[in-house]
C-alpha cells in the first residue's frame, strides 16, 4: 500500500509504511480488523506519538514487533512493551557476528585536538547556544574538514559519510570533490528523490572507490546496501539508536568485505568528549573492538 497502489482488502498480506496511514486521506478503519501485526523498527513507537493511536486501534492480541534497538528510556521500553508485548527473543549483534550472519566490525577513533576551541560566553548561560556554536565550530573547520578529505582519497573501497545537518553535508561533499580526485562523491539528503537516491544505491553496490555523504536520519535505518567498507560518523552525537543502527547498515555480508571499519571522528572539545564517552560505552556494550588516534591541527 503506497501513493501509487490502493489498498487491497482482499490480499492475504498487507505492507504499509506509517507516513501513508497517518495521512490526512487515509481511511484506517480497515485496522480494526487484521488478525496480525507485524511492527518492523518498533523502537520509533515512542511514549506520546502518533504511531500509538494507529497500534491502539488495531484489536488483534498477535502483535510482534522487531527492532536491532530498544529506546534507552524506560518509558519508551514499557510503552513498546505495553502496545506490542513483552520482549520474547533476543540476539546481540556480538552473536551475530560471531554466527557470520553479519560482518565482523572494529572502530578507529580519531581524537583531533584543535588549536582554538569555542569558548563560552561569560555573559550567556544557555547550554544550548554553547553546543550550537561547538556545532558550527566542527562543521565549517577547515582543518577537520581537509582530514577527513584526505582519509577518504586514501581509501579505495565504498565509504559512507554520516552527518546530521545538510550544511555539514555540503560543506563535506564540495571539500571531497576538491580533494579525491578519481573518487565518485555523492551526497543524499531529503531533497534527493527516491528514484534518484535507487540509482546511487545501486552504483554503491556493484562498483568500489565510491563515497558516499549522507543526512544519518535517512541513512540509519531501512537502507541495504552490502557493499559498504567503511563508515564514518562525521557529525558527533551520543544517540544509542542512531549509533548502533547506522553501525548495521555496514554490517551486511558481502563477498568483497571481511569487516566493517567504523571512523569515529571524536572532537576533543566541551561536548564531543560527553558524546565520545557515550558512543565508547555503546561499542564496549555491542563487543566492538576500538582503537585511538590523536591528531593536532598545527599553529
Amino acid at each position: 500500500m503506497t501513493g501509487d497502489d490502493r489498498l487491497d482488502l482482499s490480499a492475504n498480506v498487507i505492507i504499509a509504511n506509517l507516513g501513508i496511514l497517518q495521512s490526512k486521506n487515509s481511511n484506517t478503519l480497515w485496522l480494526e480488523n487484521i488478525d496480525m501485526l507485524v511492527i518492523d523498527e518498533v523502537h520509533k513507537l515512542r511514549k506520546g506519538n502518533e504511531v500509538n493511536k494507529l497500534v491502539n486501534s488495531i484489536k488483534t492480541n498477535y502483535k510482534f514487533g522487531f527492532t536491532g534497538t530498544l529506546p534507552e528510556d524506560k518509558e519508551d521500553q514499557w510503552n513498546i512493551i505495553g502496545k506490542v508485548g513483552p520482549i520474547i527473543y533476543e540476539k546481540t549483534s556480538f552473536d551475530l557476528r560471531l554466527e557470520q550472519y553479519v560482518s565482523n566490525a572494529s572502530v578507529q577513533m580519531l581524537n583531533i585536538f584543535y588549536n582554538e576551541v569555542p569558548k563560552r560566553d561569560k555573559n550567556n548561560f544557555n547550554p544550548t547556544d554553547f553546543y550550537k556554536k561547538e556545532l558550527d565550530f566542527i562543521i565549517e573547520n577547515k582543518f577537520r574538514n581537509e582530514l577527513l578529505a584526505k582519509l577518504i582519497s586514501r581509501v579505495e573501497k565504498n565509504i559512507l559519510v554520516l552527518v546530521d545537518f545538510l550544511k555539514h553535508g555540503q560543506i563535506l561533499e564540495q571539500t571531497f570533490k576538491e580533494n579525491c580526485p578519481g573518487k565518485k562523491i555523492y551526497y543524499i539528503r531529503g531533497e534527493v528523490d527516491i528514484d534518484e537516491r535507487e540509482k546511487i544505491k545501486k552504483i554503491m553496490e556493484h562498483e568500489n572507490n565510491v563515497c558516499v555523504v549522507a543526512i544519518s536520519k535517512i541513512f540509519s535505518t531501512g537502507i541495504n546496501v552490502k557493499n559498504i567498507h567503511y563508515i564514518v560518523f562525521a557529525g558527533g552525537g551520543k544517540a544509542k539508536i542512531k549509533t548502533v543502527q547506522s553501525i548495521g547498515r555496514g554490517l551486511r555480508l558481502h563477498f568483497n568485505k571481511d569487516k566493517l571499519i567504523i571512523i569515529d571522528v571524536s572532537d576533543q572539545l566541551y561536548y564531543g568528549l560527553q558524546h565520545m564517552n557515550k558512543r565508547i560505552q555503546i561499542y564496549e556494550k555491542e563487543k566492538i573492538e576500538y582503537k585511538t588516534k590523536d591528531f593536532y591541527e598545527r599553529a
